[in-house]
């Protein structure tokens, strides 16, 4: 498990290296932004540092650029002259708890429906539960967004429609859970489908499997079967899924972000983009594409300790 875990890292640091390159050569070979790019640690370095950096070659420029962003300098956003840095590093909680949150209720609702589903086979709860997973599966995350602001907060009043509280109002926990239930729905929804029916597939081999027949023929009871059997066979495949579409729910979370004026990252990244803050642009490129490939990576980690011939395959 260590030399696993070793080589994961060494996959990780791999990958940031090249995403850092890759996100680095849009803003740099972009038209009118070859100058953009350079963004320094004090607002007095701005040009002087602009203008140092003009007859270096992209690698110097690169290098400079990654000596800066090891020191945690993201640089100044060009729309607002703030430091990119403080920006996101206060906008980053709201979405790490909107992904998070929202990744716990689809493992817990897609292995609930999963199982069910797997255990009543062409029942009439395996046809509505599958109805709706087709449904969620099908239903884009922006289009989702807007049918629930639409059903419970414009017409229903029952949910704030935009914002993480009310204007005007101090920060308090039960506000922004209160602002948070619709956003948080949206992204579960959307993800449900794909993950539900993952594991309904899995859970369905699994119960066809010698060892769970064994463990009925040996009298051990339903709860027993499913935690200790059908369990961790299951979330091995929901786990390898996670893995291949983080990024996808991490681009999900940036769409439901904008649409509910969620002060996460993605909400600013979409701002930025509009406003071509390259600066801006450049850091949540970065910050998204580490968060993605590390999430990538802990979920290959814990697949590995779930299925230990992964850890085999691989040493």
């Amino acid at each position: 498990m260590i030399r696993y875990g070793f080589l994961c890292l060494l996959r990780t640091l791999a990958s940031l290296l090249l995403l850092s390159i890759i996100a680095f050569m849009v803003p740099y070979f972009g038209p009118g932004t070859r100058n953009l790019v350079a963004a320094t640690s004090q607002h007095g370095e701005q040009a002087q540092g602009d203008e140092s950096n003009r007859n270096k070659s992209f690698t110097g420029r690169y290098l400079a650029w990654t000596g800066r962003l090891v020191q945690g300098d993201l640089g100044y956003s060009q729309s607002t002259g703030l430091s990119n840095d403080r920006v996101l590093f206060t906008q980053l909680p709201y979405t790490i708890g909107l992904t998070l949150t929202s990744m716990v209720l689809v493992f817990l609702l897609s292995i609930s429906i999963g199982y069910v589903t797997a255990l009543y086979p062409r029942s009439w709860l395996d046809i509505i539960l599958n109805g709706f997973s087709v449904l969620f599966y099908s239903v884009p995350s922006f289009l989702m967004g807007t049918l629930l602001v639409m059903a419970l907060a414009y017409y229903g009043g029952l949910f704030p429609i935009s914002g993480a509280r009310s204007p005007g109002e101090p920060f308090t926990w039960s506000e922004t859970i209160h602002h948070a239930v619709l956003p948080i729905a949206a992204m579960t929804l959307s993800a449900l489908g794909s993950y539900s029916r993952v594991i309904r597939a899995s859970v369905t081999e699994t119960l066809h499997s010698i060892y769970v027949r064994s463990a009925r023929a040996r009298g051990l009871s339903e709860r027993t079967i499913f935690f200790r059997h059908i369990l961790p066979n299951a979330v091995s495949p929901l786990l390898s899924w996670t893995g291949l579409n983080f990024a996808t729910l991490v681009s999900s979370a940036f769409v439901i972000e904008y649409i509910f004026s969620w002060p996460g990252i993605g909400a600013q990244a979409i701002t930025s983009a509009f406003a071509r803050d390259y600066s801006m642009m450049l850091a949540i490129i970065l910050l998204s594409a580490a968060f993605v490939v590390i999430g990538s990576v802990l979920s290959d980690l814990l697949n590995a300790s779930v299925n230990a011939r992964l850890r085999i395959n691989d040493e």
